[in-house]
């Protein structure tokens, strides 16, 4: 098999992503992660044909090809980090909602239904 530089670092950003979610995942290294992209595409957006001349030294024919799949590794961090804001906020729901069961342990529990209020 004759691999392409392109293919090479992008195998390497898969694991790499795959190596963060399960041992490096900080809120401040999503941070980081997230400002390095955003800065990469600001820079593209100032030059445009940065983008062609770094995907023709590694092996991608255009510079949207490149953007693309820049693109794909913006999403999965983004996305990586979304997950797991989701999974926090479900979390501190959980303790709310047992707190508030520890707290009023016969509110809400009648067999006809919920007590209400005179």
């Amino acid at each position: 098999m004759n691999f392409q530089l392109f293919q090479i670092i992008l195998v390497i950003a898969f694991l790499s992503f795959v190596l963060y979610l399960y041992r490096i995942k900080t809120v401040s290294t999503d941070r980081i992660i997230l400002f390095i992209l955003s800065l990469g595409g600001i820079l593209l957006v100032i030059d445009p044909n940065l983008a062609t001349q770094i995907a023709n030294f590694v092996g991608i024919g255009r510079g949207a090809d490149l953007i693309f799949y820049l693109f794909m590794i913006f999403c999965l961090f983004r996305f990586a980090e979304i997950d797991s804001n989701l999974r926090s906020q479900e979390q501190q729901l959980t303790k709310v909602v047992r707190m508030q069961a520890l707290q009023n342990p016969h509110k809400g529990s009648t067999p006809t239904g919920p007590e209400r209020e005179p």
